[in-house]
């Protein structure tokens, strides 16, 4: 049965050999654009959200947010690192273990825009706002980023276009030919973080 897969890799990579027509998203490119900015603003303890390890979406999102770190001198620290399942209750949970920590970060990264949500609930009920106390950074735009208060800054990628070149593919007569069609992920900057606190009492 024919068919075209939709999967995160990076750039044109195709190990293993895909046998058919791929549509790729560039999910690294957003997490190393996702890092430049929450340093750019000042922070320097980041806590991560990542996604299961047995995706490759979540591989290729923490690799991403790993490597824009090190173009700035810093790294993931498993401190403040915790897997979630890419469900709002895993990021309230995830949340609450890494802003629980004795020297909590000053903003958190979330793998997608549901944990990122739940990561908002744990800072509410710590006391915490946001951006003021705790930057955060989710990834997918969901329709939900933008009507959260604050409207959430994440990582957008366009999965309708997406979607279509997959059937546009599947439909084409000429489908024998394999193609690979690659989608780049952008920083979309919201309300939701905000340069690092001067003034930081864990």
């Amino acid at each position: 049965m024919p068919f075209v897969r939709i999967t995160a890799r990076h750039g044109d990579d195709n190990s293993p050999p895909i046998k058919t027509s791929q549509v790729v998203s560039r999910d690294r490119m957003g997490c190393q654009q996702a890092a430049d900015h929450l340093v750019e603003l000042g922070h320097r303890r980041i806590g991560f959200i990542e996604g299961p390890h047995t995706y490759a979406s979540a591989k290729e999102r923490r690799q991403g947010f790993a490597e824009g770190l090190k173009a700035h001198g810093l790294d993931i620290d498993p401190a403040i690192t915790a897997e979630g399942a890419y469900s709002f209750e895993s990021g309230f949970e995830a949340g609450q273990k890494i802003l629980s920590q004795p020297d909590r970060p000053t903003a958190i990264f979330a793998s997608n825009d549901e944990m990122a949500i739940g990561a908002y609930k744990a800072a509410l009920q710590m006391g915490l706002s946001v951006p003021g106390d705790l930057s955060i950074i989710g990834f997918d735009d969901s329709p939900l980023a933008s009507r959260i208060y604050p409207a959430l800054t994440t990582v957008r990628l366009p999965i309708r276009d997406m979607g279509r070149t997959a059937a546009e593919t599947l439909i084409d007569q000429d489908n024998h030919r394999k193609h690979t069609m690659i989608f780049d992920a952008a920083l979309v900057v919201r309300d939701s973080t905000a340069p690092a606190p001067k003034t930081f009492k864990p």
